[in-house]
């Protein structure tokens, strides 16, 4: 399991843990003063789908699924499609309104 800071353009910074189990991987957003907050766990990339991760991390909007989902696709995962029509594009990288991709800050803190 590693801890990462990920600003991926989108104005919001994440405190994400991320990490492979016995039974799958693991994706954990400390968006509580970075001691808590909502967890997904996965065993395989079809649940890497907008409204499943939407409903099951309790989260309101659509943007930070859509950042999660980038994250997990930086992370190797196959969930490009679920990107589609979003700011982000099928490598994970926030556009801005012009169409240019961003680079995120995505480092490892611990």
């Amino acid at each position: 399991m590693k801890r990462f800071d990920y600003q991926p353009g989108n104005a919001t910074r994440y405190d994400l843990l991320y990490g492979e189990t016995q039974r799958g991987h693991v994706l954990v957003w400390l968006r509580e003063s970075g001691v808590a907050g909502p967890a997904f766990a996965f065993r395989n990339e079809n649940l890497l789908q907008t409204e499943y991760m939407k409903d099951k991390m309790g989260l309101r909007l659509g943007g930070d699924v859509h950042a999660l989902l980038a994250f997990l696709v930086l992370q190797g995962h196959n969930c490009a499609r679920e990107l589609e029509g979003t700011r982000f594009n099928s490598d994970g990288l926030c556009v801005t309104p012009d169409g240019q991709p961003q680079t995120p800050h995505l480092e490892v803190i611990s």
